[in-house]
């Protein structure tokens, strides 16, 4: 299905993501403090692999089931780097 993905970048990613889109779908509006990036897509493993890529460079701002997922795969390395 069709979902509505919005990603926040901070300001330092946006021009990267401006110049090398994430997906044909992508719409983008820029200010002060980022770059929202909104993406038409059926949520998968290969999106949540390059949503990941940016690192702390990106935030997902919805919907809340693909934040959840990215979420819990960051937790995930997090714990492979924990003593």
């Amino acid at each position: 299905v069709l979902t509505d993905i919005v990603l926040r970048f901070i300001p330092d990613a946006a021009p990267y993501v401006t110049t090398k889109p994430l997906h044909p779908s992508q719409r983008q509006k820029a200010d002060e403090s980022g770059l929202e990036v909104r993406l038409k897509v059926i949520p998968n493993f290969e999106l949540e692999k390059l949503v990941i890529s940016f690192g702390e460079q990106v935030e997902v701002v919805s919907p809340m089931s693909f934040r959840d997922r990215v979420s819990r795969r960051l937790e995930g390395a997090n714990l492979q780097y924990q003593p």
